[in-house]
């Protein structure tokens, strides 16, 4: 016979089963009704923060410091599309890189780029150029790496200040070869004040003094351009031929070279006489 106490007991689990499912059912139901509300409170309300981070980070206005451009129309294009490009979207989503090879392929002048956010909502933008290290066959000015730049684009620069000198078109394509600028970039900036270069080849360098008692030439390679050594040997070997008599008065006021002095050789300065000297005369 089945106890009382039991059947009560399976009917109150019964009773209480039955109603957390309708409860559950219920929130099920109340879940499905507020959650696509939620949502899209939710995404109303990130779209809303999110607009108002990018508009506090996008400038209202761009200053421009611009050093080393050494022409005024280029100057104001820069400016001009830096204070356009920099204003008209947050720096949330402009990529610092991305503005620089942007900049960098339509000013290729330009070397390099900063800038600074100020809490009044002003970018304050950097920009450098390239400076000006030699005239190359009066034709383009090279930067401080293998890249050549128009005459035009340093029309504010003095370019008589700098060494003008001469390349074989060879080793002159859009940008001088890394292996010529390499050599250029080692000459001490005083040692051109006193020559005129010719680079031909790496092992056919062409000097000639700007000032000197004759006209006259030297030939080195890369590694004898710079050997002090055999420069201070030509000296010496001029004033030997001045005092035997081979080099004359009439030599030293003769407009074209008369002798070449080849440092290329090792422990030996080799001497050319463009004319054939006579004896006792010399040239």
């Amino acid at each position: 016979m089945m106890d009382i106490s039991q059947v009560a007991g399976d009917k109150m689990r019964r009773f209480m089963i039955k109603r957390l499912s309708k409860k559950i059912i219920g929130w099920m139901v109340l879940l499905s009704i507020m959650l696509p509300s939620c949502a899209l409170l939710i995404q109303k309300v990130g779209t809303y923060y999110l607009g108002r981070t990018h508009k506090m980070f996008t400038a209202h206005q761009a200053t421009c410091t611009i050093n080393n451009i050494y022409n005024s129309e280029l100057k104001g294009s820069i400016s001009s599309f830096l204070s356009e490009r920099t204003t008209r979207e947050s720096l949330l989503s402009l990529k610092p890189q991305h503005l620089f090879d942007e900049l960098k392929e339509k000013f290729g002048i330009i070397k390099t780029i900063d800038w600074k956010f100020l809490a009044t909502q002003t970018l304050d933008i950097t920009v450098i150029g390239h400076t000006p290290t030699y005239v190359v066959n009066d034709q383009w000015v090279l930067g401080e790496d293998n890249q050549l730049f128009e005459r035009n684009d340093f029309q504010d620069f003095d370019l008589t200040s700098i060494p003008n000198i001469s390349v074989n078109p060879k080793w002159v394509a859009q940008n001088l070869k890394p292996r010529v600028a390499k050599f250029l970039h080692k000459i001490a900036p005083n040692k051109l004040q006193s020559f005129t270069l010719s680079y031909q080849q790496p092992w056919l360098i062409e000097l000639a003094p700007q000032q000197s008692l004759c006209k006259c030439r030297i030939l080195a390679d890369e590694k004898s351009f710079f050997r002090a050594e055999k420069f201070d040997a030509i000296n010496h070997i001029f004033q030997d031929l001045c005092q035997h008599g081979f080099i004359t008065k009439k030599a030293l006021s003769s407009p074209k070279p008369l002798l070449t002095f080849d440092v290329r050789f090792k422990k030996q300065v080799i001497v050319r006489f463009s004319e054939p000297l006579r004896r006792g005369k010399g040239l």
